[in-house]
């Protein structure tokens, strides 16, 4: 697991650092616990979510903390979805996605107002942000499933 997240976060930064981050950003590591979690469960997508929390907080700006708690919840949250739809099922996968990310992007928020910290996202972007990453996921999911198969 460990070099998955170390190889997600590499990905993730050079994604930031091409396609640019924001209301418009892909969140792979996001996408990543999300996924992992719907296909191993609660246990592994707790705990992609805290290590891989863990590494872009000690490793970029910002609320120290946020990613590790916000991620670790998602995790949890997705991995009880195991099992609860076909692994073809791409419509139910982009809506859980969506909601998991709008949920995540408002929890984030939250807790910036809550520890004084500034934020940037409107509800329309933090729309915006969630289809984007929602539309992405399928694939990712399809990579992680090729993963854990091997």
């Amino acid at each position: 697991m460990s070099v998955l997240i170390v190889t997600g976060f590499i990905i993730h930064i050079l994604l930031h650092r091409h396609l640019g981050s924001g209301a418009a950003g892909i969140n792979l590591l996001t996408l990543m616990t999300i996924n992992i979690a719907l296909v191993r469960g609660k246990g592994q997508g707790q705990s992609f979510g805290f290590f891989s929390g863990l590494l872009e907080d000690l490793l970029t700006a910002g609320l120290l903390g946020e990613r590790v708690i916000l991620r670790t919840l998602l995790g949890f949250t997705a991995g009880g979805m195991k099992g609860k739809f076909s692994e073809g099922n791409v419509v139910f996968q982009f809506f859980m996605t969506f909601i998991l990310i709008v949920i995540y992007s408002f929890s984030s928020v939250l807790l910036r107002i809550i520890f004084g910290e500034p934020y940037t996202l409107s509800i329309g972007s933090i729309i915006l942000y969630s289809a984007l990453n929602a539309l992405v996921s399928p694939v990712v999911y399809k990579i992680i499933i090729f993963i854990y198969a091997r």
